[in-house]
């Protein structure tokens, strides 16, 4: 098994996980924010489907 066959295993290990699952589902609850501020508002607030702006 070469690198790249490693890179895809690990890979595919993350996509069937359930955190990487519910960040999904998180990031379309929210899909106007960054990867970054998805992860931020997973952790303070999984079920948020709308999150103002800091300036609201």
């Amino acid at each position: 098994m070469d690198s790249s066959d490693d890179l895809v295993a690990v890979v595919e290990d993350a996509q069937a996980g359930e955190e990487f699952q519910d960040w999904l589902n998180t990031q379309s609850r929210v899909n106007d924010y960054s990867y970054r501020n998805t992860l931020l508002i997973k952790r303070q607030c999984p079920e948020a489907t709308k999150v103002d702006g800091y300036r609201t």
